[in-house]
């Protein structure tokens, strides 16, 4: 289980200040730094006081969207880290899992065939400097770094790590927040939000989850209060998919709770909670602008109802329609488009989908064959043997304790799900891949 315990955070004096600060940098990088090409295009800050995005004041912005055959500052500060584990921790294969060596394994031999698939556009030497193959054997040093340290050594690194990243999302948040409630908020489609970036939106959910799962743990109320914000910011950022997917685990983290524990005052104070939130978006947002955000959260649904028109709030039905033909597709094609465009190569789309595939499974297949689709479902697959295990754990004896743990497992495990309707892979950005390594480490820590 992993430890609320601060002896967990020892791990700044035990291995001196600089594994805590280049965590701490990355961080910085990861919230505020956005690799959200689309919406970093969208001219979110047209008519904000600082007129730019506060990731290129810091300077961070140009290094980690750099497409250049240097290395990112991004990557050079995650070397650093898995360089100083190496050092200072001494990780080693004998100390890992089975689950840490099966991923372990699988990464390096997805990579490997990578490497090789005969419709890369670069020779091999090109390729082992370009960014798109970079990020891969990053990743790999990354995963020994973490994955193969002692049990206690990991506990402590993973705690420091999740610690001062909900600190970095929550001084962040409140930042995006103010300036949203004082008239002067992103914009996107034309409407004034909190936040549009998917890639930054997606570290406010995990931490919002987090946070109730702590105060599930522990029945403090100012978590609960502290992740009721994070909600209030996701409500309104005009961004379905994190909003759905924190609402789908927050939901059933509650519903867990509720079957192992049966206090009625409790169900009553989340239920008044909600409540509350709901009354004051519709205080302190005008009226139309509430109506506009409900319906465009509510697009969603369009998905199910089969409907494909931009009327309906930028509808999903589109996302819907384009998944199953995409899949199609590659499923008839599948041994001529085997190996997909290669890196570097051309991008494979079919029909009327000419830009990108919101499907990852697709996505992955068409940049980099089929074999890096198959370790998809490889990991979804173990994901959901461990959110199954995690279930059971917490509807047994052990109780509400491993609500992290629990909360952590489905939100991977929904997450790799809605695939079939995002076009977001984890193997998109070094940031997510880390991000991703890290939230395993916590189903991972025994």
């Amino acid at each position: 289980m992993l430890s609320l315990s601060a002896n967990n955070y020892k791990v700044c004096k035990e291995y001196g200040i600089v594994i805590p600060v280049l965590i701490l940098i990355q961080w910085i990088g990861l919230f505020f730094a956005s690799t959200d090409g689309w919406a970093l295009t969208g001219g979110n800050w047209g008519h904000s006081v600082v007129g730019e995005n506060i990731s290129q004041q810091l300077y961070l912005h140009p290094f980690l969207l750099s497409y250049s055959k240097m290395f990112t500052f991004y990557e050079i500060i995650v070397m650093m880290l898995s360089c100083v584990l190496i050092l200072k921790c001494k990780p080693s294969y004998k100390y890992g899992n089975g689950t840490s060596k099966f991923l372990f394994i699988g990464t390096v031999i997805t990579i490997f065939i990578t490497l090789f698939n005969p419709n890369n556009s670069f020779n091999l030497i090109e390729l082992l400097f370009s960014e798109e193959i970079r990020k891969f054997y990053i990743f790999v040093l990354f995963l020994y770094a973490v994955l193969f340290l002692k049990q206690e050594i990991r506990s402590k690194i993973v705690y420091a790590f999740w610690k001062i990243g909900i600190w970095t999302v929550l001084i962040g948040t409140l930042y995006y927040l103010l300036r949203y409630l004082s008239g002067n908020g992103m914009v996107w489609l034309g409407r004034e939000v909190t936040l549009t970036y998917s890639d930054t939106l997606r570290l406010l959910s995990l931490v919002q989850i987090f946070l109730l799962a702590i105060y599930l743990q522990t029945s403090k109320i100012k978590y609960l209060f502290i992740s009721l914000i994070l909600l209030f910011t996701l409500f309104f950022s005009f961004r379905r998919a994190n909003l759905y997917l924190t609402l789908i685990v927050d939901g059933i983290m509650i519903f867990a709770y509720f079957i192992v524990n049966t206090e009625k005052r409790r169900i009553i104070f989340i239920s008044l909670s909600v409540l509350v939130v709901v009354v004051l978006a519709s205080t302190l947002v005008p009226r139309y602008l509430l109506e506009d955000v409900i319906l465009r959260n509510m697009g969603i649904f369009s998905n199910f109802a089969g409907m494909r028109n931009a009327d309906f709030a930028y509808s999903d039905s589109g996302h819907l329609a384009e998944s199953i033909i995409t899949t199609k597709f590659f499923l008839a094609n599948f041994l001529y488009h085997f190996w997909g465009g290669g890196i570097g190569g051309r991008r494979i789309y079919t029909g009327e989908f000419s830009s990108k595939i919101h499907n990852s499974f697709v996505h992955v297949w068409s940049l980099y064959g089929l074999h890096v689709t198959i370790y998809y479902l490889v990991i979804l697959v173990v994901l959901l043997k461990n959110s199954w295990s995690k279930c059971l754990l917490i509807l047994g004896e052990k109780g509400k304790e491993d609500f992290i743990v629990f909360a952590t497992s489905i939100y991977l495990t929904v997450y790799f799900l809605s695939g079939w309707l995002s076009g977001a892979a984890f193997t998109d950005y070094l940031q997510s891949m880390v991000v991703f390594i890290m939230l395993f480490s916590v189903t991972n820590v025994e």
